[in-house]
């Protein structure tokens, strides 16, 4: 009877934590502004005409193909060292590598991963895209739901960058 009393307690404490969980995250997204809504996007095809997804006029993206006087979204291509297909392979290693991070499409020259943040879980999606010709990476890294990410796309890809830079694969 006691032992019993003592897991529906525990059961009751567990599920009781869960939800003010839930809760919080809520809370957290509405005060930050944060609106529900569909992924920009929702396969590879973004790909097409080789351009990437823009971004949205919300703060909560960042894109190598946006205008670079667009300093809130744009941030710089990965420019890679050597033959550019054989860099571009052990880029898309490299970022499926990544923690938190699954992979949802990937071509020869273009791939789409999601990245779950760490502690609110918000899923963000990631795209590159090789540029041969340009020997240039193109990235995007944008929330699916909400306005702000308070920075966090852009740190991600940043992070990144300074990983490549530091095995040699970018400049």
């Amino acid at each position: 009877m006691i032992k019993t009393l003592r897991r529906t307690a525990i059961n009751h404490n567990v599920t009781c934590c869960l939800t003010y969980f839930c809760v919080l995250k809520v809370a957290i997204a509405l005060l930050f502004g944060l609106s529900f809504s569909l992924p920009l996007f929702a396969d590879s095809s973004m790909t097409s005409n080789n351009k990437l997804p823009r971004c949205a006029t919300s703060p909560n993206c960042v894109s190598s193909q946006t205008d670079p006087l667009d300093s809130r979204h744009f941030i710089q291509p990965f420019t890679v060292i050597g033959a550019p297909e054989q860099a571009w392979l052990q880029f898309v290693q490299h970022l499926k590598n990544q923690p938190r991070t699954q992979l949802i499409n990937e071509s020869a020259t273009a791939v789409h991963v999601s990245a779950t943040t760490p502690i609110l879980r918000f899923v963000d999606d990631v795209h590159a895209m090789l540029d041969a010709e340009a020997q240039v990476i193109h990235i995007y890294s944008a929330s699916r739901v909400g306005y702000s990410d308070l920075g966090t796309n852009r740190q991600r890809l940043e992070q990144l960058r300074k990983q490549l830079k530091g095995i040699g694969l970018i400049d």
